[in-house]
């Protein structure tokens, strides 16, 4: 992985982070051969709880 994709994925977490006000945000590096092969993001938005 590149400073170029990690950078990508740093942004993508703040942009999101401000679009939610109880969640999660989820970033998963899949690792083969010492080499970053799949980057997969999710965010799930919850309601919170009382």
């Amino acid at each position: 992985m590149n400073l170029t994709k990690g950078k990508e994925i740093l942004l993508w977490m703040l942009q999101e982070i401000k679009t939610i006000t109880y969640g999660e945000i989820h970033v998963v590096l899949k690792v083969h051969d010492a080499r970053v092969v799949l980057i997969e993001r999710s965010k799930i938005c919850k309601e919170k709880p009382e």
